[in-house]
């Protein structure tokens, strides 16, 4: 009898030795799927504030929608694309974002950091660093959308192109006028810009015809020549005509202004925007 109860009792512990390994692995599985659960529900909300948040600033002019040109950025929620067109970005408030980086506290949340990049496809333009954080990320989430930013757009008053119309003088060649002023010519600087070195263009008016062609080999100021076409009026039209393949501009930028004079700053162009983000 006391061997049987002998056996009997050792079987007991051994089940209960069993049980609580079995209650003790049980235990840590519950654990580890409660801290996987919670990671994994914590890696979705990361994805999706930096989803949303890359949604409100490539889609959105921020409110106000002009906040790029108040001297005070209290109270502004910040958006880049334009007021009149939601699918282009726009390089001023890239710019003011990029110089008032407090705004990122509006949209996104303070444990997480971000860098933000502009890559322009043209590869004449150098990339846009938008926001840079230092930081040695555990596990990063990375955003990507093409989109299409203005530059320096806002400054062109003519442009002539293949789709431009047949000149009313020459008929292989395309032509537009523009309004300036002598006023005008003291405040801007007036460039003619072309991406074809092999251009050739004329610049008159209806009462000033001119016949004298020149050769485009790089950017060209023409507030002497406009002055001298508006010697008997303080305003006029000028009338550019060009001939060849490529594209023609006329822009207007105020003086002082550091501005890289080449086309393709002037143009809209595809960009990749990326957001690198960590917790």
């Amino acid at each position: 009898m006391k061997e049987e109860g002998l056996v009997f009792s050792t079987d007991i512990l051994l089940a209960l030795a069993i049980l609580i390994v079995i209650i003790g692995v049980s235990s840590d599985l519950m654990d580890m799927n409660r801290e996987i659960n919670h990671e994994n529900l914590q890696g979705y909300y990361f994805e999706r504030i930096i989803s949303e948040t890359t949604e409100i600033l490539i889609n959105t002019p921020g409110s106000p929608s002009n906040w790029e040109t108040l001297p005070v950025t209290d109270n502004v929620i910040p958006g880049l694309s334009t007021s009149k067109n939601p699918k282009i970005l726009s390089y001023d408030k890239i710019c003011k974002l990029k110089a008032t980086p407090q705004l990122f506290n509006t949209i996104l949340p303070s444990q997480v950091h971000a860098n933000i990049t502009l890559y322009p496809k043209n590869e004449t333009i150098p990339p846009i660093m938008i926001r840079c954080e230092d930081g040695t990320p555990h596990e990063i989430f990375i955003v990507n959308r093409t989109v299409q930013c203005d530059f320096y757009k806002k400054y062109v008053i003519l442009e002539l192109n293949s789709k431009s119309n047949s000149c009313y003088r020459h008929s292989t060649w395309k032509c537009g006028c523009f309004k300036a002023t002598f006023e005008e010519t003291e405040r801007n600087n007036y460039y003619l810009l072309a991406d074809n070195p092999g251009i050739s263009w004329i610049i008159d008016t209806p009462e000033n015809k001119n016949d004298e062609e020149n050769n485009y080999e790089s950017p060209v100021l023409l507030n002497d020549r406009i002055r001298s076409l508006l010697s008997q009026n303080s305003t006029g039209i000028i009338w550019i005509h060009a001939r060849g393949d490529g594209n023609v501009l006329i822009i207007s930028i105020p003086k002082g202004s550091s501005v890289p004079l080449q086309p393709a700053y002037f143009q809209i162009q595809p960009c990749d925007f990326v957001m690198v983000a960590w917790i």
